[in-house]
């Protein structure tokens, strides 16, 4: 998060890192001049069946928006961004609630152990005047992730395997800027966390 001073301010606790959901902050450019800080509104919206529906959301007056409610939940699989555009779409495992940690979420009747890999998939809509220099803030995760929207990858760290063996985990909070070309942002995370 970034306070009225444009400093960073810690917003998600330093524990529980492992395989922890990437706490994620959608802000428009006008976050880094001094706009104010995210706060938990009790109106902000909220991801529903993997939708997080900014259409009428005004940054100006609302502040940046966490990105958090229902992600769609890909377990043990890695699905690329163009694997989602072919007339067999990938089978999802459901949706899972974001910030959070799978540990413990039942999938198909099999409680999940922190040790895997996953996919998380969440769709952005917003009108034509949101379709500016955004950022996202990557909070506190310490595992091996990549970050791709609408198909280009913003963002990697480490290297996201599905097995220990692929994987190198890596800690490195970030922010990235992103201009969007359309008014629907597809948000695809590649997870692994074996260490």
């Amino acid at each position: 998060m970034i306070n009225r001073n444009g400093k960073p301010e810690n917003a998600l606790p330093n524990s529980a890192r492992t395989n922890r959901w990437i706490g994620l902050v959608l802000a428009s450019g006008l976050l880094f001049a001094g706009c104010a800080p995210i706060a938990h509104h009790r109106n902000q919206p909220h991801a529903v069946k993997g939708t997080l529906d900014l259409s009428n959301w005004d940054f100006e007056k609302g502040g940046s928006v966490e990105l958090s409610g229902e992600c769609e939940f890909f377990w043990q699989q890695h699905v690329r961004p163009e694997s989602f555009s072919l007339s067999q779409s990938p089978k999802s495992s459901g949706f899972i609630k974001v910030p959070g940690v799978w540990n413990g979420q039942d999938v198909n009747g099999i409680k999940l152990s922190g040790a895997g890999c996953a996919t998380y998939r969440l769709t952005i809509l917003f009108n034509d005047s949101l379709r500016k220099k955004l950022a996202f803030k990557f909070s506190d995760m310490g595992t091996a992730c990549a970050v791709f929207a609408n198909g280009k990858k913003i963002r990697a760290v480490g290297v996201a395997g599905t097995n220990p063996e692929t994987t190198v985990p890596e800690y490195l909070p970030q922010i990235v800027d992103f201009v969007p070309d359309s008014n629907r942002l597809e948000l695809i995370y590649l997870v692994s966390n074996f260490h």
